[in-house]
């Protein structure tokens, strides 16, 4: 309608200039304007004898506050004098700058559009008016569109728009700097660089074709599909054909193809994406900031079907990974190499709830299988899962393993056979009640040969221990009778038994090295923090971490220190797993064992530690370094650490572990240091205050040193940012 106004303008110049710009103005704008049932305004007008201009139109609904529908900077038509003349507006070249689209839908259904398209400008009778009358050629030179619906959740923005439009009804159109939101459960990001339209917009036969190039499409918060190519082709008013390639993360080279068909209005469609078998190598720059080292030696090859039907996303596929290599210090502090394995997943997803049906992973001889679903309640998750883990030899499930990940256990030899079948619920609007449960039979495993280093036979008799008391300074001591300060089981007092049964491991000579009610809480509590601090370590697992492994906080070290806790439960008694628990813990810096920390805090021996001085060891863990500053600060505990240590000493009597005897008397009792008489109380504060800072230096210092061992350029990824400042800036 826009093309036909300007053209009768340009036609109406026989009576002059001036004639066709008041017949515009007065009588064809108004009545255009009626007819299409909108406001049609301009600034200024321009009737010339080969031209005619028309600059700031503006098509709105009638008492529309928001934008206008379209906006035209300027519109110009183009004809020779005995065209206009002889009314031949096939001759007449059109161009269009600055042109602004701005369609809108609201959640009530409401818009500035369709009654645009039910006017009576829109009628047959219009539109064969209009081909009668249309251009040589239509330039749009620059423009935009922006499309907003809230009731579908869809939002279009068109940043650039350029293309023409011949006499024969063949529309060629470029956009630009497209981007698409579109609701759940379809990706939520959607951008394109440049999309190129062909289509033939009149007659019988009409042939549409889109050309993608450089498109992103956000499919899950970690996954982009970057660099896609292809053309997408109308089958029909309702049915669209894709044909695309692409890469991964912002990647260009061609590394998956995807082929099907969407039926947007019923939002419906099959799509398969095929990524054939091809090199980590070639998407090396997004790799920084995976845990993915060595992409070179990796290969990966999988298919994905979707199928889109009322609102549900249903997908199933395969992917195959062959020689992956990771590193990650929350992992291990050395690469994970040479993982390989398949993982055929089917599942379905709507907009509150993913549903997995299958996840099954094969790796190294373990077969996995996972199911699960994931619903929003409101605004918070309820997540369910199950795992099965097929039956299998006990060898095979320590094999699958990689050395790298578990050092401690390689030269285990097992016998037996082991499967699980694991569930759990975790409804985030009640994590009080997180729920865990089935069945892991690990304890059908027998070992058969243990490694020396931490084989139960060494452990069974006296054998050497080494700490690192300070940074890179070592001390090693003999846990046995040649050691002075050694203390065994029967001559520790029970008071010091009973008051790390209460706060560490109340059913530590019930279980067999494992409370899973203690996993069910701490995992409870990690969710409710949001992070995985708090731990469910038994006094047999704090051994085994104290004894044969090192305190870092990996995955790797809390897999070894399961493993080792299941067989030294099976080869040694309780006594002897707490005898050797207390006599190598650090209860101070550089102050090892029950026995040496009964001499140095109170100057006496383990066996005659009183049910309040038991207490208040109990209390000085995890921490016993920082917590040291209590006996710095005088010969007497402070006010209110003993309050504290008072109210272990009443959960130990509530528990019947001392009697109440004991109780009263500790009332009438003060927890006192044996101190030295030239104790030099700052001296100690600044020992304790330089040893944190040297363990905080070096803990940095050493994650620094595996960081560039392994990943160096993922540095600043894995450090804090005073790690990656120079040393002079940090101290500062």
């Amino acid at each position: 309608m826009l093309v036909t106004l300007l053209l009768l303008g340009g036609g109406l110049w026989i009576g002059g200039p001036y004639a066709g710009a008041w017949y515009l103005k007065q009588r064809l704008i108004p009545r255009v304007a009626k007819r299409l049932q909108h406001e049609l305004t301009f600034q200024q007008l321009n009737v010339g004898w080969t031209s005619t201009q028309v600059e700031g139109l503006e098509l709105s609904r009638k008492g529309d506050k928001h934008s206008p529908l379209l906006r035209v900077a300027r519109v110009k038509a183009t004809y020779s004098a005995w065209d206009a003349l002889a009314r031949r507006f096939d001759r007449v070249d059109v161009t269009l700058h600055g042109l602004k689209v701005a369609m809108w839908r609201d959640g009530a259904g409401q818009d500035n559009f369709s009654d645009l398209l039910k006017s009576k400008g829109a009628s047959k009778k219009s539109k064969t008016a209009t081909k009668r009358r249309v251009g040589r050629i239509i330039h749009v030179m620059s423009g935009s569109f922006v499309f907003r619906d809230a009731q579908q959740g869809i939002d279009v923005n068109v940043g650039a728009l350029a293309g023409q439009v011949t006499p024969e009804g063949q529309l060629r159109l470029m956009l630009g700097e497209v981007q698409v939101g579109l609701p759940h459960p379809a990706p939520r990001k959607v951008s394109v660089d440049t999309l190129a339209i062909n289509a033939q917009i009149r007659g019988k036969k009409r042939v549409h074709r889109v050309e993608v190039g450089g498109g992103r499409v956000q499919l899950l918060p970690r996954l982009e599909l970057s660099g896609i190519r292809g053309t997408l082709i109308p089958e029909s008013d309702t049915r669209i054909a894709l044909d695309l390639t692409g890469s991964y993360g912002g990647a260009t080279a061609r590394l998956w193809s995807a082929k099907g068909v969407v039926e947007p209005r019923g939002k419906k469609g099959k799509v398969s994406i095929r990524a054939a078998r091809f090199s980590l190598a070639k998407i090396r720059s997004i790799l920084a900031k995976t845990p993915v080292i060595l992409p070179d030696k990796t290969t990966v090859d999988g298919q994905l079907e979707f199928a889109v039907k009322e609102g549900t996303v249903s997908f199933e596929g395969k992917l195959g990974v062959s020689r992956l290599n990771l590193f990650h210090p929350g992992v291990a502090r050395t690469p994970v190499r040479e993982l390989s394995g398949t993982v055929v997943l089917a599942g379905k997803a709507s907009r509150t709830r993913v549903v997995l049906d299958r996840f099954d992973v094969e790796s190294r001889g373990v077969k996995l299988h996972l199911t699960g679903a994931v619903e929003r309640i409101g605004k918070q998750p309820r997540i369910e899962a199950r795992l099965i883990m097929e039956e299998l030899p006990c060898q095979d499930l320590v094999n699958a393993f990689p050395v790298s990940l578990v050092p401690a256990l390689h030269g285990f030899k097992l016998r037996g056979k082991v499967m699980a079948d694991l569930k759990t619920l975790i409804d985030y609007a009640d994590l009080d009640n997180v729920q865990m449960g089935g069945k892991f039979t690990y304890r059908r495993c027998k070992v058969v040969k243990a490694p020396e280093p931490v084989s139960a036979e060494r452990l069974l008799n006296p054998f050497e221990h080494s700490v690192e008391a300070r940074p890179d300074s070592w001390k090693t001591f003999k846990v046995g009778p040649e050691n002075p300060d050694f203390t065994p089981f029967a001559a520790i007092s029970p008071h010091v038994i009973a008051a790390f049964l209460t706060t560490e491991d109340a059913g530590f000579f019930r279980h067999r090295g494992f409370i899973p009610s203690q996993f069910r809480a701490a995992l409870s509590r990690n969710l409710k923090r949001g992070g995985f601090r708090l731990g469910a370590s038994t006094i047999s697992m704090q051994m085994v971490k104290n004894v044969l492994l090192s305190h870092e906080k990996t995955l790797s070290r809390k897999l070894q220190e399961l493993f080792l806790t299941w067989y030294l439960e099976r080869e040694l008694s309780k006594e002897r797993l707490m005898e050797i628990y207390l006599n190598v813990i650090e209860f101070g810096p550089g102050i090892y064992g029950i026995g040496q920390a009964a001499r140095h805090y109170f100057g006496k021996t383990a066996t005659e530690i009183t049910p309040l001085e038991a207490a208040f060891f109990a209390t000085i863990l995890p921490s016993p370094r920082r917590r040291y500053v209590h006996y710095c600060r005088g010969a007497e505990l402070g006010e209110r650490w003993d309050r504290y240590v008072r109210r272990v000493l009443r959960r130990m009597h509530s528990r019947q572990r001392i009697t109440d005897e004991d109780l009263e008397a500790a009332k009438e009792q003060k927890i006192l240091f044996a101190r030295p008489e030239d104790f030099d109380e700052k001296a100690c504060l600044k020992t304790v205050k330089d040893l944190g800072k040297a363990w905080r230096d070096a803990y940095y210092s050493r994650l620094k040193a595996a960081v560039k061992r392994a990943a160096p350029h993922q540095l600043r990824l894995y450090l804090p940012p005073e790690m990656l400042a120079p040393d002079s800036r940090r101290k500062k």
